[in-house]
């Protein structure tokens, strides 16, 4: 049978179906390719939109944050010119009342001018009747009237212009303290300790003397009318000598022997009381040694030696070795520290040498030790460098570097120091104004008085930094233009409170924290009156030991504890110790014997 050549083959047909399918599949491929390209353009197109659009978000954002910061500016701005203009219009209406007060004094003067106005002439007439003129010479004054010449009076004047310019001279570093307003002697709220009446020892009659003018009889034979009782009490110093016997006697073949108080070491010896006293006439009377003989003398008549008081002198001081180290770590334990310094007159090796006392105190506790000002000195006392609290100071430097917590500046010795330059400060010379030193003492001391007046209140200090910050500025201006050679303190004053600004404010935060280092100071006074009446120390050792019993008196007497009593105490080797909050304490010198929240060293 032959081959259709006419007939389709069926697999041919086939392909060329799958061919036309793969073109079209081409075909819509390269159109979706197509689409997908238009898709990309058409998405990059929307992130530039979209980025520009959180652009100008951004923009808009920062725009916003920066309006609302000029806002707040503004408005803290504001405040403090309202402040100020409150401040101001208080300060005017206080103007205008002196200014009225000032006027009615004036017319008041002007009354009593006119009044002895009239006087003069009528006395002037009166001379003229009795023939005495302008011309008259003192001499023929009648009724011995005269007065002293034109020459004396100048004399008298000059005289005055010159104590004038002494005083002015003389004057001290700081201007003189303002009167506080109130009247000298106990203030309200005082306790006073008015002596009250006690058991009499001895009874004495006062009786009328003499002899009645009418009659003749005695007086104190008279009709008993009424009496009157007043006490007087008389302090002497009073000699009582007790004889110790020690009894030894012989039981069993052994001798036994009685035991004399530990105060009884010889023969004659002097007893701890008696040793209390003089000691107090030392560290509280603060007298010289040769005082203090010479007071015992003339009160009892009893002659004691300056060797012997010396000696009792470094027995009070090595009873008190358990003393410093418990007010160390009571130190330690405090939140609050007041330190300062002060030179000391002493004798090392020979030789005349001074030296500083540092001290370190609290309302309870005051440490004393001995060194010089370099910082290893200061850090030898155990307190500065150790101590993580607050450390109220002055602006010494070296209390800066060693303690690198919380700080509070004497705000009295800036006020001190401004009121001083406001009174006595050179102009510079290219300005006839000069800084406001007296609105900074204010401005403190405001501060100061807002803190008195809310002791345990967490106060704001913004209102006070914002104004010190402006006069200071306003200050720092103006001593730009002094171009003297020589130091200026009053810049230095200005730059001080410009560095330590952050350190001015703490008590107005924590009202633990005290605005002046009074604290501190006051613990220094009887070390410079005792210098002052004895001159210097002799030996180095005699001022540490000096340190240590004024240490020890001053916290004795914070404590209310009765200074010679506690003497007697430590003699008798049971000093007094202060108890101290064992938490936090980095104290060298604490001990693991915890009784309840406290420690005893």
């Amino acid at each position: 049978m032959g081959t259709n050549q006419n007939t389709p083959d069926p697999q041919e047909a086939i392909w060329q179906k799958l061919a036309a399918q793969v073109k079209q599949k081409e075909i819509e491929l390269a159109t979706a390719k197509s689409e997908i390209a238009k898709l990309k353009s058409a998405c990059s197109q929307l992130t530039k939109e979209r980025n520009l659009a959180l652009y100008r978000i951004t923009a808009q954002n920062t725009q916003i944050e920066y309006l609302t910061r000029q806002l707040v500016v503004s408005g803290q701005s504001n405040e403090r010119l309202r402040s100020k203009n409150t401040k101001l219009q208080v300060h005017a209406t206080e103007l205008t009342n002196e200014v009225t007060q000032l006027k009615e004094q004036n017319a008041s003067l002007l009354s009593e001018y006119n009044v002895l106005s009239g006087q003069v002439a009528q006395l002037v007439s009166t001379l003229g009747h009795l023939g005495v003129g302008p011309s008259t010479p003192s001499s023929a004054m009648p009724f011995g009237v005269g007065g002293k010449n034109s020459e004396s009076q100048e004399d008298d004047d000059k005289k005055e212009d010159e104590a004038d310019a002494d005083k002015n001279k003389d004057r001290g570093k700081y201007p003189k303290r303002e009167r506080s307003g109130k009247k000298p002697g106990g203030q309200k709220g005082h306790k006073g300790c008015t002596a009250s009446r006690r058991t009499p020892d001895k009874t004495m009659t006062h009786e009328p003397s003499g002899i009645c003018q009418e009659c003749g009889n005695l007086l104190c034979n008279g009709k008993f009318l009424y009496q009157t009782v007043y006490q007087g009490i008389s302090l002497e110093l009073i000699i009582k000598v007790i004889d110790h016997i020690r009894i030894t006697r012989k039981c069993c073949g052994e001798t036994h022997q009685g035991t004399f108080p530990k105060d009884i070491t010889s023969p004659v010896c002097y007893t701890n009381e008696s040793k209390s006293v003089v000691l107090a006439l030392s560290s509280v009377g603060l007298l010289p040694i040769n005082s203090i003989t010479s007071v015992i003398q003339g009160l009892s008549g009893l002659k004691l030696a300056n060797g012997s008081v010396a000696s009792w002198i470094r027995q009070l001081a090595g009873k008190l070795q358990g003393f410093e180290k418990a007010a160390i770590a009571a130190l330690m334990s405090s939140e609050v520290i007041n330190v300062d310094e002060t030179g000391i007159k002493t004798m090392q090796g020979g030789q005349p040498r001074t030296l500083y006392a540092h001290v370190a105190s609290t309302p309870f506790i005051t440490l004393f030790h001995l060194g010089t000002r370099s910082k290893e000195s200061i850090k030898s006392g155990h307190i500065v460098g150790n101590h993580q609290g607050v450390l109220v100071t002055d602006c010494y430097s070296s209390y800066f570097s060693l303690h690198k917590f919380a700080h509070q500046l004497c705000l009295a010795h800036f006020i001190r120091d401004a009121r001083w330059y406001d009174e006595f400060h050179t102009p510079p010379t290219a300005y006839s104004q000069t800084p406001n030193f007296a609105g900074i003492a204010r401005l403190l001391q405001d501060a100061i008085h807002a803190r008195n007046q809310n002791p345990n209140v967490v106060l704001g200090y913004e209102e006070y930094q914002h104004e010190l910050q402006d006069l200071v500025t306003e200050g720092l201006l103006l001593m730009k233009s002094d171009t003297r050679k020589v130091t200026n303190p009053p810049r230095n004053l200005l730059q001080r409170l410009q560095d330590h600004q952050e350190k001015l404010w703490l008590f107005l935060s924590n009202p633990q924290v005290p605005p002046t280092n009074n604290g501190a100071e006051r613990p220094i006074r009887p070390l410079k009156v005792k210098l002052k009446r004895s001159g210097r120390f002799r030996t180095t050792k005699g001022t540490k030991d000096h340190l240590l019993i004024a240490s020890y008196i001053s916290t004795c007497i914070k404590n209310n504890i009765e200074p010679v009593d506690a003497i007697k105490r430590a003699l008798d080797d049971d000093p007094w110790l202060p108890e101290y909050n064992f938490t936090n304490t980095t104290s060298p010198y604490t001990t693991q014997t915890n009784t309840g929240n406290s420690v005893v060293v």
